[in-house]
């Protein structure tokens, strides 16, 4: 009941415009502790749904392929969007012609988004293990010339092994970054750094205090045709587009 009552006073502190439809993304990916075990979003969100709106639940992150097929271009995820339009189809009329022209150009930031140069820096959230295995697949699909070098940061109540272990073969170097300067959860660099000796021992650079450090430290690593990846976290996300907005 303390879920329930806690996720119905997050959705009226959020309702500024009654909704139209109701949406959970991929209901097992978010997990908060309580009652002694984890609870996935799904079960967190449940009780703030209501009867008299279309819901959308998307109960697993797509595949690089799926997300071709739909038409999307290489930073959108957006079979779960197609469902908000068939939910307003009512409202909003229903032009597969636009839908298919907004969906082929619709770009995200930080979602598989890529900054040319040498090094190509790639700046992708993924901060669960479903996001990053998409980022896996990408990665595998469009590789680079030579290494690649990935700047890390993740919060402490996420499933860290879980995110390293879905891109670990596609990484060349990782490069820690600390961000409890960021946020009171984030992983520390001597933390983070240790776990990831622990999951691929040898290919650990020095940690750095906080993402622009590392990227920093990636860049100056890097050889002609590596690529910097940039992922585990909104917060590496943010630093790592204002550090290419520098560059």
């Amino acid at each position: 009941m303390l879920e329930r009552a806690e996720a119905r006073h997050r959705v009226e502190r959020a309702e500024r415009v009654p909704p139209d439809f109701e949406r959970i993304h991929d209901p097992d990916i978010e997990t908060i502790p309580a009652a002694g075990r984890r609870l996935s979003a799904g079960e967190r969100h449940a009780g703030a749904l209501r009867a008299q709106l279309p819901q959308i639940v998307e109960e697993r992150a797509p595949a690089a392929t799926e997300v071709e097929d739909a038409g999307a271009g290489p930073n959108g995820q957006t079979l779960g969007h197609v469902g908000v339009l068939a939910a307003l189809r009512g409202r909003l009329g229903w032009n597969p012609a636009a839908i298919a022209r907004g969906v082929a150009e619709a770009r995200v930031g930080a979602r598989l988004q890529r900054f040319g140069g040498e090094p190509e820096l790639v700046v992708d959230v993924a901060h669960n293990p479903q996001a990053a295995g998409v980022l896996a697949q990408w990665l595998r699909r469009t590789p680079a010339r030579g290494r690649t070098l990935a700047v890390f940061g993740a919060l402490a109540d996420k499933d860290v092994r879980g995110i390293v272990g879905a891109v670990a073969r596609q990484v060349d170097r990782w490069y820690p970054a600390g961000l409890d300067r960021d946020s009171p959860r984030g992983l520390d660099a001597h933390a983070l750094s240790g776990l990831l000796a622990d999951l691929d021992d040898g290919h650990v650079a020095t940690a750095s205090a906080d993402v622009e450090a590392a990227l920093a430290a990636a860049c100056a690593d890097a050889r002609p045709g590596d690529r910097v990846l940039a992922f585990g976290s909104f917060f590496v996300a943010a630093a790592a587009l204002q550090f290419a907005a520098r560059r």
